[in-house]
């Protein structure tokens, strides 16, 4: 037996744009300002074998509001580690986008983002931290009235990699946890006193 066809409680147009705009509305008045990073690939310098262009840069941005699912618990994920080789920051977050937000804010200026893309960056702000997405959720809450309003994307606190961050402003670009792509005079300077390669090599000399 179908469903009741006197109740169109998942196709009700009306009842869709209510819970989208209380939606946005929510979000727009307990959310946090964020900044949307894409990811600028060049065309030439793309690696086809491991499907990335190794030179990405972060030179835009836009500024949309967001909704952070950890506001109660502080970031999830295991947190910082002092490994063998140093200290690892292994942050995780979740936040919520408005669809109709993005939609308003991001695609319109870049028309080829449709959706939250893995890869690309969050900035917040708030505790002066960059994360990268990771997984983008698009059916939680699952079709609230027969239609999905937001995007659950889930991040990790990003790891440099010599990308370039330029996006023109101040308190993204100077982020006191982002390495500068820049010579480090002061540890080659160290690393010469104890590595001499003008020394002779018998094994590359080929002297037994």
């Amino acid at each position: 037996m179908a469903t009741s066809p006197y109740f169109r409680h998942i196709n009700a147009p009306n009842e869709q744009s209510l819970v989208d705009a209380l939606t946005r509305e929510t979000i727009y008045q307990r959310g946090i300002d964020m900044f949307y990073l894409p990811r600028l690939e060049s065309e030439y310098d793309f690696d086809y074998l491991f499907g990335e262009d190794p030179e990405n840069t972060f030179g835009d941005y836009v500024a949309i509001e967001m909704w952070c699912m950890n506001l109660d618990t502080g970031f999830a994920g295991e947190g910082s580690i002092v490994s063998r080789f140093a200290l690892e920051i292994n942050d995780e977050a979740s936040f919520q986008v408005s669809r109709t937000r993005f939609v308003e804010e991001i695609q319109k200026k870049y028309p080829n983002i449709t959706r939250p893309r893995e890869g690309d960056l969050l900035a917040f702000p708030m505790t002066k931290s960059v994360f990268e997405i990771n997984f983008v959720e698009h059916e939680v809450p699952f079709y609230t009235v027969g239609k999905s309003h937001v995007y659950e994307i889930e991040c990790q606190k990003f790891r440099w990699s010599h990308e370039d961050l330029d996006t023109g402003i101040e308190e993204v670009d100077e982020i006191p946890d982002m390495p500068k792509i820049e010579d480090n005079t002061e540890i080659q300077s160290e690393s010469n006193t104890f590595v001499d390669h003008t020394e002779s090599d018998p094994f590359s000399e080929n002297i037994y």
